[in-house]
């Protein structure tokens, strides 16, 4: 899949402020929900504005929300700086119905943009071939515990055993996350530009 270029940064930056999109970067625990899964670390709660721009995105392929989203990705200094810790990454598979609904992997893009553009030394990994093969959306088929609810201002660096980062567009009960991560039965934290439990 082709990912789009970075271009129009004055203009991307400009329309998240008129938005009132203003991202700070938090982290909450996730070790309860699965020994191998540590902090979830997010930029965006899922609020009106922020829905309407990943749906565009996702379903509509639309340009301008794209651009948008992957922007502010791309300017949080910190949020480079906390994922430059990591080594190997791993995208999360989209299930069959989100390949079906949706026209454009946001994850994708932005993990190999990451990497094509600020940090080279990550290794993106080909998740498990099973995890591909999901009817519904995780949040669609089961309940769970959703791990702490309760926010750090300042992400924890992972410990020099945790190298490797799952990658996502948007979360919501962190399901997936867990499967992928005990499929890979190794020490995983968790990227996501948008936490849905976030408000």
């Amino acid at each position: 899949m082709a990912s789009p270029t970075i271009t129009n940064n004055d203009h991307s930056l400009r329309s998240s402020q008129k938005l009132n999109l203003y991202p700070q970067l938090l982290s909450r625990d996730c070790t309860t929900l699965s020994p191998n899964l540590g902090s979830m670390t997010s930029l965006l709660g899922y609020d009106s504005q922020v829905r309407k721009l990943f749906l565009d995105a996702k379903i509509n392929r639309d340009h301008y929300a794209i651009q948008t989203l992957l922007f502010i990705v791309f300017q949080s200094g910190e949020t480079l700086q906390h994922l430059s810790h990591y080594k190997n990454v791993y995208i999360m598979p989209s299930s069959m119905w989100g390949r079906f609904k949706g026209q454009f992997d946001l994850a994708y893009s932005m993990a190999h943009l990451l990497q094509k553009h600020y940090l080279h030394n990550w290794q993106i990994k080909r998740s498990p071939l099973h995890l591909y093969w999901n009817l519904k959306k995780r949040a669609q088929t089961k309940k769970g515990h959703e791990g702490s609810l309760e926010y750090f201002d300042l992400p924890t660096p992972p410990s020099a055993q945790t190298k490797t980062l799952i990658l996502d567009d948007m979360v919501t009960m962190g399901l997936s996350a867990v499967r992928l991560a005990d499929s890979l039965a190794t020490p995983c934290d968790l990227f996501t530009l948008i936490d849905s439990k976030r408000r």
